[in-house]
């Protein structure tokens, strides 16, 4: 049983955060491009307020799980709907034309990372711990 729902999100995202820079990194390393994505100033933003149970970083970052869980959602759909003939996923590598189980499987994937602490921070527990008066704003 998680003791602290706020500490253990926000520790998740930052460690979210930090394996968003080492991909930035070994992208430039191994495939020598620098491709930069400020998706780890989110995730670091989030786990520091999360951490300190910030009630507004909770409605943000359920608000913007909501929508990622959402596209994720969509992306499935126009791949069914369209097929994937002509698709590319980039998973460390470029897969081009991926089967349509493949675009399930990574959806999934991403699906599980961004919807875990989303189901967490939608707990009964979660909703008293950044409810609380020691929470910070």
């Amino acid at each position: 049983m998680i003791k602290d729902i706020g500490n253990f999100v926000g520790r998740y995202y930052q460690v979210l955060g930090w394996i968003s820079l080492a991909g930035i990194l070994a992208d430039l390393i191994l495939n020598e491009r620098l491709h930069i994505d400020l998706t780890f100033l989110l995730w670091f933003w989030a786990g520091s307020h999360l951490r300190r149970h910030n009630p507004t970083a909770r409605r943000w970052t359920l608000g913007m799980s909501g929508a990622g869980l959402g596209l994720l959602a969509l992306a499935y759909v126009y791949a069914l709907a369209a097929g994937t003939e002509k698709m590319t996923v980039h998973w460390g590598s470029a897969i081009k034309n991926p089967s349509l189980a493949q675009v399930a499987a990574i959806l999934a994937v991403f699906a599980v990372i961004i919807g875990t602490p989303c189901a967490l921070l939608l707990t009964r527990r979660a909703k008293e711990e950044f409810s609380s008066p020691t929470a910070t704003c």
